[in-house]
C-alpha cells in the first residue's frame, strides 16, 4: 500500500509503502480461546463438489451461556448457484477447545452452475451479551454502576465475523 503523499508546508512528503498479505480464513475456531463468549462459523458437507451437485451448507452460531441475543445474522450469498433458504435453527451442544458450547445452527442446500472455485463471502451476525452486574465489596460505586445495579444488567452489542469458505467445483466426468 502507499506510498502517500502529501503537501506538508509547501514540501511535498511522501511516505514509506506497506505490503499487506490478505488470506482466507477456512475456520473460525483456531481463534477460539477460553474467553471466547460467542462467534459463528460457516461449513459445507464437502469442499470439492462436482457441477451441480448438490452440497449443504451449515451456519451455527456458538455461545458459552445464554446470555447471548442474536440482534440479527446475514444471510449467505451463493453467487452462480440455485440455492434454497436458509432453514432453521435448531440447537446442539459441542466441545472446541475443552469448552462446552451450545449452538445454534442453520442450514440450506446449493447447487453450484460452473466448474472452478467458488467463494463463500465470511458472514456478519449482531449479538447483546447480557452481563450480570455484582454487587460484591470491589464494585466502583459511580453513576451510572448505581443505575447498572438497579437494573441489574448491562449489556455488551458486539458484531462477529465468521470464517469465508472456498469449495473447488469440478466438471463432470465424461
Amino acid at each position: 500500500i502507499g506510498p502517500a503523499i502529501v503537501m506538508v508546508g509547501g514540501k511535498q512528503e511522501v511516505s514509506n509503502t506497506k505490503e499487506v498479505v490478505v488470506k482466507m480464513n477456512t475456520s473460525t475456531r483456531d481463534a477460539v480461546t477460553s474467553d471466547t463468549q460467542a462467534y459463528i462459523e460457516i461449513s459445507t458437507d464437502n469442499k470439492t463438489v462436482y457441477k451441480g451437485q448438490e452440497v449443504i451448507f451449515f451456519l451455527r452460531l456458538y455461545m458459552q451461556n445464554n446470555d447471548v441475543h442474536i440482534e440479527a445474522i446475514q444471510e449467505p450469498v451463493f453467487t452462480g448457484c440455485t440455492a434454497a433458504p436458509l432453514e432453521g435453527p435448531s440447537e446442539g451442544r459441542e466441545t472446541i477447545n475443552g469448552v462446552e458450547y451450545k449452538y445454534l445452527e442453520w442450514k440450506t442446500k446449493f447447487y453450484v452452475h460452473e466448474a472452478g472455485t467458488l467463494v463463500i463471502p465470511a458472514l456478519c451476525a449482531n449479538i447483546i451479551i447480557q452481563e450480570d452486574r455484582g454487587h460484591g465489596v470491589g464494585d466502583r460505586l459511580d453513576f451510572l454502576g448505581m443505575v447498572g445495579s438497579i437494573l441489574g444488567t448491562r449489556s455488551q452489542h458486539k458484531q462477529l465475523f465468521s470464517n469465508a469458505l472456498k469449495l473447488e467445483v469440478l466438471e463432470l466426468p465424461k
